[in-house]
């Protein structure tokens, strides 16, 4: 996650928090502060404030915050009236340029600097691991009626679940993401993608069968759709084209994307590589570790202000520098080779980088 500050953080699924800043990686040793944050059920997100203060949730409550080497804790209560609390987790949402989202317990809240506040009940939302992206001034999110647009005021039903895939169960679908011309576009891990008007209007469904993780959307408009099974896909909107790219035939399982702010697209697999696509063709950027065993998933791709691409995987993390093409990857290795990291920036990174 990289904050106003210019500070990269690199979270962790049960070990401890760091970020890198001015060429080196800063712990605890650093800022003593930083051990009192380490939610006993792991980093599950991260978040930012309007002024600064840093929000992160675990898989559980309770929340931390982090402004100005000050640690804050809060717990939420029943949320809504007469509520009981429930087995859930809390899904931190990162708004940029607003206040934070927080789904639990079927409640809705915003993470002002001095503590979350409390908008509304929440129907929308399903119990266990809530499914919502930011939208504009809201929330779009999945659960059992259907695509709904969620604001401070109230929730809008988009597209009920059956438009959406006729016989296809709504835990199916993953993550809605809208794109710069308004469509929503939602991805299935059974029934390809389903893109959505703003008024609601089920426009088309492709790639019915395969299992679409996620969809990014690039500088020029080009969607592009992370699959098991099929690899990295580009769909063309404006040609109606598609193609489809993978570092190599025998590894075809794309579990990251990241589209970079001068038009190359990285893509990372569950084996470990990771290849950027440029003009076109494919290439392969950073090869699997083959001193160690099993895969080695690719959780997440993101680009900092500098342009370096940062990468986390189950056993190591680091970062390409773009601009030096010749230059030699700066990897990590974690120190607890059994701790598998689940994503990075947003969610779950790294379990323990060595500063320096």
């Amino acid at each position: 996650f990289h904050d106003s500050a210019g500070r990269t953080w690199l979270l962790t699924l049960n070990g401890k928090l760091c970020f890198y800043q001015n060429g080196r990686f800063h712990d605890e040793r650093d800022h003593p502060e930083l051990a009192l944050i380490r939610p006993e059920s792991g980093f599950a997100s991260i978040a930012e404030t309007p002024s600064g203060t840093l929000w992160f949730g675990g898989l559980w409550i309770p929340l931390m915050s982090w402004t100005n080497g000050t640690v804050h804790t809060w717990s939420p209560g029943t949320g809504c009236p007469g509520g009981e609390l429930k087995n859930g987790i809390p899904l931190l949402v990162h708004a940029p340029g607003q206040a934070p989202w927080l789904v639990f317990n079927s409640s809705l809240y915003r993470m002002d600097a001095d503590g979350p506040r409390f908008v509304r009940c929440w129907n929308a939302s399903i119990e266990g691991y809530p499914i919502a992206s930011v939208s504009g001034a809201g929330l779009l999110a999945m659960g059992p009626s259907g695509l709904t647009r969620c604001t401070e005021a109230g929730d809008t039903l988009l597209c009920p679940t059956h438009v959406l895939g006729p016989q296809v169960a709504w835990r199916t679908w993953r993550t809605p993401r809208a794109t710069t011309n308004g469509t929503i576009w939602v991805p299935s891990n059974r029934n390809g993608v389903a893109a959505v008007d703003l008024a609601g209007r089920l426009e088309h469904r492709v790639l019915n069968g395969l299992n679409v993780h996620s969809v990014y959307e690039d500088s020029e408009g080009n969607l592009w759709l992370n699959t098991n099974g099929q690899g990295t896909i580009r769909i063309d909107p404006w040609q109606q084209g598609i193609g489809i790219f993978r570092s190599s035939p025998d590894d075809p399982n794309v579990t990251a994307v990241l589209a970079t702010r001068n038009g190359d697209i990285y893509y990372g697999t569950d084996k470990g590589a990771i290849a950027r696509i440029r003009n076109g063709r494919s290439s392969t950027v950073l090869v699997h570790d083959a001193r160690t065993s099993g895969y080695e998933r690719v959780h997440d791709l993101q680009e900092d202000g500098a342009g370096r691409i940062w990468f986390a995987t189950d056993r190591r993390a680091g970062f390409l520098e773009p601009a030096r093409p010749d230059a030699t990857p700066t990897i990590c290795k974690y120190r607890d080779e059994r701790t598998r990291a689940q994503s990075m920036f947003g969610s779950v990174g790294l379990k323990a980088i060595a500063p320096g």
